[in-house]
């Protein structure tokens, strides 16, 4: 995490020897995009409060402040989530349905189905989908399955990040190019 802007960001320092940055400057400091900045300067209570208004629209705040963010923003992305965390040595492994396990996954409830209907065409070819394969599947008739997993395999799942591996795939221009 490098705290020193980029020359086109340049600090500000006021009369009183204040040093001021914007929101680029807690973007480059922190290596996220701008635009998750700007959604999380409207939503979370602890961003930094502007100290002045700079050129237009733009806001300036206390560099003290911005690293002290920078620092909040690294230590919840190294926190460890329920999604993410660990068993306990004394904590038991028990197998979930689709509504415990889903929180464990680390998604909602009511995304779940979604979740395991995009899955099945991978777990039939022995794979896992959007979510890992079942650890137990039974037959509840002659169309429905139950299916469960264990808690350890819930919290070892990350879940794809945004946008990876959906939508249609991508043609081979090459190929139909020389078909």
């Amino acid at each position: 995490m490098s705290a020193t802007p980029t020359p086109q960001e340049p600090l500000r320092t006021t009369e009183d020897g204040r040093v001021l940055g914007t929101r680029k400057t807690l973007a480059t400091i922190t290596g996220r995009p701008l635009g998750s900045l700007n959604v999380l300067a409207g939503t979370d209570p602890d961003f930094p409060d502007p100290v002045e208004h700079g050129r237009g629209r733009e806001l300036l705040y206390l560099m003290d402040d911005l690293l002290k963010y920078a620092g909040i923003l690294a230590a919840r992305r190294a926190a460890p989530t329920s999604a993410t965390a660990e068993l306990e040595d004394d904590e038991e492994d028990p197998l979930l349905g689709p509504a415990e396990a889903a929180p464990e996954f680390g998604i909602a409830v009511t995304s779940m189905p979604g979740y395991v209907r995009d899955s099945i065409p991978a777990w039939k070819e022995g794979r896992n989908g959007r979510l890992p394969i079942p650890d137990e599947e039974t037959a509840r008739g002659t169309k429905l399955v139950d299916r469960k997993w264990r808690r350890s395999t819930a919290r070892a799942w990350e879940l794809p990040g945004r946008g990876v591996g959906g939508g249609r795939p991508r043609a081979d221009h090459a190929a139909a190019e020389g078909a």
